[in-house]
């Protein structure tokens, strides 16, 4: 890994007897990557939710059409143009809500986010933080911040066999070569990029940090391991670099 902890020389390139360079041009491309695609989910769940609203508050004429646009897969584009042609105080509700997010007031801190508790009463999967991470203690922040995974991230990139992982998870099995706390660290680390949760930053206040409390230990248990391979933790370790 070409990006280490910063401290000369890492325990990682101490182990394997290495050059130790840290690459923190790396590590800024991979925190503008991560910010593009949260944009851009953010951007589209905000279009979803307002068109829902139309949806359900147009003429049956008028919400038929749009139903007939997304049943052909219409691109947004095509949709927002129906709007624009669709004049009335939903139809600019919506339009606001498709165009661009707006950056927020100097100083508010965290921009808005589509959370998670408001497309479900309660998360989609029940967890216990232990033995699994050291990041926090609290179940229920875990559990949140893992559905958020699972919901926004994982079925557009599946990396690894997410029943088997969940299995080992709740059983708490250290010893499974589908879970371990690397994997899991990255997976709430990429989980935090999906919540408003204010556990979900690293620095409160500071929504550039938002996971890399999560990624910082898994960074660390990585340079633990060293040399020694797993596929759980070659799987996380994957996350870790995107």
């Amino acid at each position: 890994m070409d990006c280490c902890d910063q401290r000369r020389p890492c325990a990682n390139c101490r182990n394997t007897e290495k050059e130790c360079v840290y690459d923190a041009s790396q590590d800024g491309r991979r925190k503008e990557v991560r910010k593009r695609r949260l944009d851009e989910l953010e951007f589209r769940s905000n279009a979803l939710d307002r068109l829902l609203l139309k949806l359900r508050n147009s003429s049956h004429a008028e919400a038929r059409e749009l139903i007939d646009l997304i049943k052909r897969d219409a691109p947004l584009e095509e949709l927002l143009d129906f709007i624009e042609r669709n004049p009335g105080e939903l139809a600019d509700e919506t339009k606001r809500a498709v165009s661009a997010s707006p950056p927020p007031p100097e100083g508010t801190g965290i921009r808005r986010m589509l959370a998670i508790s408001e497309l479900i009463d309660m998360p989609t999967f029940q967890v216990e933080a232990g033995p699994w991470t050291t990041v926090t203690s609290d179940s229920a922040f875990v559990s949140h911040v893992l559905s958020a995974y699972y919901n926004w991230f994982h079925w557009h990139y599946v990396n690894f066999d997410w029943e088997l992982f969940l299995k080992a998870f709740k059983e708490k099995d250290l010893e499974s070569p589908y879970c371990s706390p690397l994997l899991v660290n990255a997976v709430l680390g990429m989980g935090c990029m999906f919540s408003d949760h204010p556990s979900a930053l690293g620095d409160s206040g500071d929504a550039e940090t938002r996971g890399q409390h999560f990624y910082n230990e898994a960074q660390r248990l990585y340079e633990l391991e060293g040399d020694r391979l797993t596929l759980a933790n070659v799987q996380g370790f994957t996350i870790l670099i995107m």
